[in-house]
């Protein structure tokens, strides 16, 4: 978990603490002078010119503005060039007190593809702002701060997980920026913080927290709290061996070993390496799916959505295919189509064992009674049953034994 940045903080006063002078005294000059820090409370500067750049505004060194090169470089923002921060200040001597604005309207879930998490925020920065940092962080003990913004503060900066996030291109002053869909490395950081900190299918509260640097300081704003329904707790965390379908039976064992049951209407499941660990999230159309999702998902697995995730075809809705279609995705070969129960165990004969034995297939149900579909391999039946209520590891020739009349027509798809 990481932890805040070191920094002063004026736990009584919303604006600037100060930072040592960042402006050395001219050349020539036998003693360092004073250099203009922000009145805290206002705002503004408290002396009424720059003594130390001779009241021009312009440092005599441009190596000397080291805090707005720093966070220029945090957040990408334009460093001033050789104009020191005690230009800025001047920028603002005779403006109007102004403070950081940010609304925090909620976080929603979208598509893999698109970080997972969708951020609505708005943020205006006042102009004597040189540089920021933005911060998402979670409270995951939803803690009541009955309007107490000192406290918020200092747990928002200090006892709170965060990751860093960035606003869209950064206007300043009354143009505001605005939140937007997280990036793959923010996303996996995100869940990473749920992970270590336990708030799998939990509610929590989230909030932006803004940095604001200017030339004698920063200020802290935290916005508005709002909550987050985090995901179901992943159907597996932990590594599988390298490859497609080595992994199948790792996966269906960690499914066992965790309960999770057979669910008709249920999740599908989706392979994420989230800082170098396999993890298997429960998804809806590749997005993240959590207690109060709207489409009343269950956290259960289903034969089709374990052979999607077992094969990683990762299809994004398979409830409506069947497993011809998962093979075809897979790119398998076709060995028999809809023969009966007999002729596919004559396929999987002694003889033939070590060949079969070494390859993995897909076999399904043409017709009724259920369309049900599982994985071979390793000469054993990987499969969620209906029956069972959750994952089943059965012989291929004892599996097949039961079907032995018309009603049931089978076929087999061999897997690259």
């Amino acid at each position: 978990m990481r932890t805040a940045p070191h920094c002063t903080v004026d736990a009584t006063v919303d604006q600037v603490a100060p930072v040592p002078p960042i402006c050395r005294w001219s050349p020539g000059s036998t003693a360092p002078r004073d250099v203009e820090t922000l009145d805290s409370a206002a705002g503004r500067p408290r002396s009424e010119g720059n003594r130390e750049c001779g009241g021009r505004g312009r440092c005599q060194k441009g190596d000397h503005n080291v805090t707005g090169q720093l966070f220029a470089y945090i957040r990408g923002a334009r460093a001033p060039g050789s104009y020191g921060p005690c230009a800025a200040v001047r920028a603002t001597a005779n403006a109007a007190p102004q403070e950081i604005d940010v609304r925090f309207d909620g976080i929603d879930y979208v598509n893999q593809k698109h970080g997972f998490f969708n951020l609505d925020y708005t943020l205006k920065l006042p102009s004597w702002a040189v540089g920021y940092t933005v911060k998402l962080a979670l409270d995951q003990y939803n803690v009541d701060y009955k309007n107490n913004e000192t406290r918020l503060k200092i747990s928002a900066q200090w006892g709170m997980p965060w990751i860093l996030i960035q606003p869209r291109p950064a206007p300043r002053g009354s143009q505001a920026m605005t939140g937007g869909n997280l990036t793959e490395f923010q996303a996996k950081e995100l869940l990473w913080l749920m992970a270590v900190g336990g708030m799998w299918g939990k509610r929590v509260t989230a909030y932006i927290v803004v940095y604001a640097v200017s030339a004698g300081g920063f200020v802290v704003k935290v916005s508005n709290p709002v909550t987050l329904d985090c995901p179901f707790e992943p159907a597996y965390f932990g590594g599988f061996p390298g490859g497609k379908v080595a992994w199948a039976r790792p996966l269906g064992q960690a499914l066992l070993e965790r309960k999770i049951p057979y669910e008709i209407d249920g999740c599908l499941l989706l392979n994420v390496d989230v800082k170098g660990v396999s993890v298997w999230f429960f998804h809806c159309s590749k997005k993240l799916v959590a207690p109060d999702n709207p489409n009343a998902l269950q956290r259960g697995v289903n034969c089709i959505t374990y052979l999607d995730a077992a094969v990683g075809t990762n299809l994004d809705d398979v409830m409506k295919l069947g497993g011809g279609d998962i093979a075809a995705a897979a790119g398998a070969t076709i060995v028999k189509q809809g023969v009966l129960g007999p002729e596919m165990l004559a396929y999987f004969n002694d003889a033939d064992r070590p060949a079969w034995q070494a390859q993995s297939f897909i076999l399904w149900f043409d017709g009724p009674p259920d369309g049900h579909c599982v994985l071979i391999h390793q000469g054993r039946v990987c499969e969620y049953s209906r029956n069972a209520g959750e994952y089943r590891e059965t012989p291929v020739q004892e599996w097949l034994k039961p079907y032995k009349t018309p009603r049931y027509l089978l076929s087999l798809a061999r897997l690259p």
